[in-house]
């Protein structure tokens, strides 16, 4: 009897202690499921925004659509507006570190003097062009101190080719003044690119110069060469040497002769003619590739009367209309 009441003893106390785990994992799977249900109601909620959103966003895009297809329009139309017209828009993005054009040209040396004879009509475009880039363009191209010692400003770098290096500026020139008075670094920039003629004093590896800069109207430009006719009829045959050029022709109809390439010093750089011209007449003669060599041969031979020109060239440059009179040494 006693063992059978240990044993039932022993039951109960299992049956207490199995429905009490029973109990706490009743427990905890109940938090669990509720867990997992809060975890359901928050993804439906995110869901639900979700889905706002997306139907927001197709709103949006749906809208933007329109507005594109608008302005595709408006494009187009503006577009077809400037196809009807011949005016060239032109937009600078970027400064032109090397302008494209010759606006300086250096005629040559005499004794202690450097002549340069610069375009204005280039200088004054290229500087419209370029207006809000100017400084920044100088500290690109060009870099300058000042010597404590002599008080000049020198040369530290210069890049080939910039407007400053077409102004004859070379590395290690020392500028000890412009127009008598004082070269300064901070001003030395906007100085050397002013409009009107100038001159500056420089010493180039131990020896001085005076540099003369003549800012002309090459529209109608005289021209002074340091030759005879028996040279200027030399330099005739070798006109080809270096040099491209390509008929000149506008509405089917032949202009003149349109220079293409310079490579190196012939009689046209000694005319300050450039790439890109069209020589249109000399001495009121029509101009082409083939008689071009001719044309100059036999108004050289020709004696001009006294006070007349003695060569008169006529081109365009840039489609404006220029004359160079051009003298021989007697």
């Amino acid at each position: 009897m006693k063992n059978t009441s240990g044993i039932i003893m022993i039951c109960v106390l299992s049956l207490i202690t199995a429905t009490g785990f029973l109990a706490v994992r009743h427990n905890r799977l109940d938090q669990q499921v509720l867990a997992l249900e809060a975890s359901v109601y928050q993804q439906q909620s995110q869901n639900e925004r979700l889905v706002e959103q997306i139907g927001s966003l197709r709103q949006e895009i749906v809208s933007y659509q329109g507005a594109l297809s608008q302005a595709s329009e408006k494009l187009g139309a503006i577009s077809s507006q400037i196809q009807s017209t011949n005016d060239t828009i032109r937009l600078v993005a970027t400064p032109e570190y090397v302008p494209t054009v010759k606006i300086y040209q250096t005629l040559g040396q005499e004794k202690n003097e450097i002549r340069v004879v610069g375009d204005r009509a280039a200088l004054n475009s290229w500087k419209k062009s370029n207006d809000m880039y100017l400084e920044h363009i100088a500290r690109k191209t060009f870099h300058a101190k000042h010597e404590p010692a002599t008080g000049a400003v020198v040369i530290e770098d210069i890049v080939p080719n910039s407007i400053y290096y077409q102004l004859g500026l070379r590395f290690g020139d020392k500028i000890t003044a412009i127009n008598s008075r004082p070269a300064k670094v901070a001003t030395l920039w906007n100085d050397l690119l002013t409009s009107e003629s100038k001159f500056f004093d420089i010493t180039r590896e131990g020896k001085k110069y005076t540099y003369t800069i003549s800012i002309e109207d090459t529209r109608r430009q005289n021209v002074d060469l340091p030759l005879t006719r028996a040279q200027f009829l030399n330099d005739v045959k070798g006109i080809y040497l270096g040099l491209t050029t390509s008929p000149a022709v506008r509405n089917g109809n032949l202009m003149g002769v349109k220079i293409d390439t310079i490579t190196q010093e012939n009689l046209l750089t000694k005319f300050s003619l450039q790439p890109n011209d069209i020589i249109t007449k000399i001495n009121d003669q029509d101009v082409n590739q083939d008689r071009l060599q001719q044309i100059l041969t036999a108004n050289a031979l020709d004696e001009a009367p006294t006070g007349q020109t003695e060569l008169r060239i006529e081109y365009l440059r840039q489609n404006q209309p220029a004359t160079i009179n051009v003298g021989f040494n007697k």
